[in-house]
């Protein structure tokens, strides 16, 4: 699409605010038959689904939210996703054999760093080690400690202009967290993308950390990409994106080595990393936060030319 390229990193031609397009037939008689049923398979699945979807929520308002045992809650948001259709799963480490992997996952009051793509994102954390989540906001130096659903709300919308009034220091959430036997996910990019870049990372006060403060790189990826949310979306809209796949969703997440609280190149390392394992590009200061909001109003008003 010519009309945004002023909305592409000028250093990798990645245009990571436009939505992904699902796929069309390519001609072939296969492909052609997939696509036309596709509509049909998808409302049997809806009519499956949706009654199922709706108890695990019912379940989750009334009492997995008051849950503190861990089991418990990676059984819940693992039969969440699984139900939803995310049924292909490839979590891997660097360094760490495969039958060792569950032994690498980030303990109680170490920092992972994650991209950020869409409202499953943190059922898939929460699905593996059961954290707690911060989405940071371009302008504030506090942050708000945030649920799984308090993460799936924020990739549908757009980033807040003004920022919270209330929040705490990194270090009281890792701090409180520890205390539960919790993890930290952040989200430092602030806000979803379509997984074809790494946003700019906004400032983490990881100085205010223990020294010795694990902070590990996470790469995630989505497929089919659609179901990323780069650009606001309505919950019925999205849900509909969500149960529409017959075939089933893919999830990949890889760690990155670990750094530390200490170093010194802190951001420089976690971006590298995160392209690394997320097979990523890494995405000019242009296009940040505030350019997702100014591509926000030239896509509005050019999509209802």
């Amino acid at each position: 699409m010519e009309k945004f390229s002023q909305y592409r990193d000028k250093g990798t031609g990645v245009a990571p605010y436009l939505p992904h397009p699902r796929s069309k037939a390519d001609g072939s008689l296969p492909s052609t038959i997939f696509v036309v049923l596709q509509a049909p398979l998808a409302l049997v699945e809806s009519v499956i689904k949706i009654p199922l979807l709706l108890a695990l929520l019912a379940l989750y308002a009334g009492i997995i939210q008051f849950i503190t045992i861990e089991p418990v809650r990676k059984a819940y948001f693992s039969t969440l996703l699984f139900v939803s259709g995310f049924w292909f799963w490839n979590v891997s480490a660097e360094a760490v054999r495969r039958n060792k992997l569950t032994e690498a996952y980030p303990k109680p009051g170490e920092v992972v760093v994650s991209n950020y793509l869409s409202p499953i994102d943190a059922f898939v954390y929460s699905a593996l080690f059961d954290p707690v989540f911060i989405v940071p906001h371009a302008s504030s130096r506090v942050y708000q400690e945030l649920g799984p659903f308090g993460v799936f709300f924020k990739a549908l919308g757009i980033p807040e202009i003004v920022p919270p009034t209330h929040g705490e220091s990194l270090s009281k959430i890792v701090f409180d967290a520890t205390s539960k036997g919790r993890a930290v996910v952040v989200f430092a990019e602030g806000t979803t993308s379509n997984g074809r870049g790494l946003l700019p990372l906004l400032h983490i006060d990881f100085h205010q950390l223990s020294q010795n403060t694990k902070v590990i790189p996470a790469g995630l990826r989505l497929a089919p990409q659609y179901i990323t949310t780069p650009l606001p979306v309505t919950l019925p809209m999205w849900v509909f994106r969500l149960l529409s796949n017959p075939t089933g969703w893919h999830v990949s997440l890889r760690f990155a080595e670990p750094c530390y609280a200490k170093d010194t190149n802190v951001n420089n390392t976690l971006v590298e990393s995160i392209c690394r394992v997320g097979r990523l590009k890494s995405i000019g200061p242009d296009l940040g936060v505030e350019g997702k909001r100014n591509f926000w109003k030239v896509y509005n008003k050019k999509k209802d030319v």
